[in-house]
């Protein structure tokens, strides 16, 4: 029973409404574990189910916080499991969303989550809205995974004109994913704070009657109001829990009250749980480890128990009302999986965590999920982990979420990786690192460039860390670097010459003190012949930029520059700048 919430309910009610007129709004309910909010958020998927809206739906959890855009993928996975409809949805405008879903194994820059991907999964959003209203529902948003709240920050200044409603819940006084940005988000002028109350005295007792029977004593139902403070899934859990003990409820009783009283939920979940057979304690805790969306294969190998039986014990746990009986599998409620994995000791924890990292890369899952468990294991000096860790950071990376590469590459450091894969490990994180932290970016790029074999990829080191040195430390460092890094690359690499080059010419623009014949080199760089390459057009923007510091004439510096580095390529000097 949904007690004392008309107002909220009409709240939401009423922006559905308004986002089927155009008026599009983001809703936050707000509240303490246990409130409601989850049920408020049902409610509202029914009511928009109702009145046309196509709904997608996502539940953040703890254990996927370092899954990159996993929030985003919830949402929208469903729509593009079909080849063509993928195809269709990611075109165009949102074809910047596309390694979001479907990351390229190429080598690619790692970037931040970068305006091409929000704008892409904007457009994606859009364009399903073009097709009729949409409810955007995010369950647990304080738990969501950095790169899903970013987009949703994104969306959020966005929505006019559009027939969307995103509806969001998040639990206060804990620190999520980025605790700022969820900040930034609650503070919007487009956001509908909603904030349900505890439950009051006459509506605890109303609920009392109904579980416990209506000649339940008047002083045992407050007392329950006061055991529970009028939290309602609090007070749902105490309730279950004397109807299961047939506790009278009389006057004479009341002291039963307050020995189970706040940890009711915990001590609920865990008598239910451990009236049932030990594979339902087997499977509970699979589940609890793997997280909400857990397959049968992977809670099979986790719980030791065939497919069949985890099936038919998954039936009696959702009776039990400890998992849910929506799909995918999941608990009715994020404190109840929290009373079961809590229960297992750190050490279990940690061991169930380990198997679970291998049990998903036996049976094939994508890195960073395997990763997500990784994390939680302490390092064990295996291979295995290490290359599976830098793997992660990669499509991490590709898919434009830089704190999760940076989370997952660090960890693959520790482990630690082995000696002949150090370096590339290195030069991985520091290029990750220069978007998130440059001076942590600048020691492993340092360390990166004094290991590595390969020339070019030595030098490609060098004008990273050339790069961050610029922002971090005394210019002429920098230069120094850049200087050494060309005297010690083969002659082949031409291009890669001139893009040191460049770098040791632009630094000066920064305070650093000019190498003798530094403006007789750009003199000459004006009036050359332009070359083919990144570097050459580097060099090129480099002399029109200096030209136009040092007095050149804008008739003459734009034309150069707009001819030595046209628009149509991918200058990285612009790019840095």
């Amino acid at each position: 029973m949904l007690l004392e919430r008309d107002r909220e309910l009409g709240l939401l009610d009423g922006l559905v409404q308004a986002a089927q007129a155009g008026e599009s709004t983001l809703a936050l309910v707000e509240g303490p574990a246990g409130i409601g909010k989850s049920q408020l958020l049902s409610m509202t998927r029914q009511t928009a189910a109702a009145a046309g809206f196509r709904v997608l739906t996502a539940r953040a959890s703890d254990l996927e916080r370092e899954f990159p855009f996993g929030v985003v993928r919830q949402l929208f996975d469903p729509l593009l499991v079909d080849a063509d409809q993928r195809g269709r949805w990611l075109a165009g405008s949102a074809a910047g969303a596309v390694r979001v879903f479907e990351p390229s194994e190429a080598a690619d820059e790692t970037s931040g989550v970068s305006f091409e991907v929000l704008d892409g999964l904007f457009w994606l959003t859009a364009h399903i809205a073009a097709q009729g209203p949409l409810l955007l529902v995010v369950d647990d948003l304080h738990l969501c995974d950095r790169s899903s709240l970013r987009f949703i920050a994104y969306l959020e200044r966005r929505l006019e004109g559009l027939n969307i409603l995103v509806a969001t819940a998040a639990r206060v006084g804990e620190a999520g994913a980025d605790s700022s940005l969820l900040e930034e988000i609650a503070q919007d002028p487009a956001t509908v704070l909603i904030r349900p109350p505890l439950l009051s005295v006459s509506a605890v007792v109303e609920l009392a009657k109904k579980n416990l029977g209506a000649d339940a004593d008047q002083a045992f139902c407050v007392a329950c109001h006061r055991a529970t403070g009028g939290n309602p899934l609090l007070l749902a859990e105490l309730l279950r829990t004397l109807r299961a003990e047939a506790v009278r409820p009389d006057a004479a009783h009341v002291d039963v009250i307050q020995q189970l009283g706040p940890r009711a939920v915990s001590r609920s979940v865990l008598h239910r749980l451990a009236r049932l057979s030990a594979d339902a304690v087997a499977v509970a805790r699979a589940i609890a480890v793997l997280g909400d969306g857990a397959g049968l294969p992977e809670t099979a190998v986790l719980a030791g128990l065939d497919e069949p039986r985890v099936a038919e014990v998954v039936r009696v746990l959702v009776g039990a009302e400890i998992l849910s009986s929506a799909k995918p599998i999941c608990f009715v409620h994020p404190l109840v999986r929290d009373a079961v994995y809590h229960d297992l000791a750190s050490s279990e924890r940690t061991l169930a965590h380990e198997r679970a990292a291998r049990a998903l890369m036996d049976l094939g899952a994508v890195p960073d999920v395997v990763a997500a468990h990784l994390l939680l294991v302490p390092a064990r000096a295996e291979q295995w982990v290490a290359e599976l860790l830098q793997a992660a950071g990669s499509l991490a990376g590709r898919r434009g979420d830089t704190d999760s590469a940076v989370s997952y590459l660090r960890r693959a450091l520790e482990e630690p990786a082995a000696v002949d894969k150090r370096p590339a490990l290195l030069m991985e994180l520091g290029m990750a690192e220069a978007l998130l932290n440059l001076p942590e970016a600048v020691e492993h790029l340092r360390e990166a460039g004094e290991h590595l074999d390969d020339p070019q990829q030595r030098a490609q080191c060098s004008e990273l860390l050339v790069r961050a040195l610029i922002f971090t430390r005394p210019p002429q460092e920098a230069v120094a670097v850049a200087q050494q890094a060309r005297a010690e690359l083969p002659p082949e690499y031409v291009d890669q010459d001139r893009v040191l080059e460049a770098l040791e010419l632009w630094a000066p623009t920064f305070g650093a003190p000019a190498a003798p014949g530094r403006e007789a080199r750009l003199a000459a760089l004006r009036t050359g012949v332009l070359a083919e390459g990144p570097g050459a057009r580097m060099l090129a923007a480099i002399a029109a930029l200096d030209w136009a510091l040092t007095g050149g004439a804008a008739a003459q510096c734009v034309p150069l520059a707009l001819r030595r580095c046209p628009a149509a390529c991918s200058c990285r000097l612009i790019r840095s700048c």
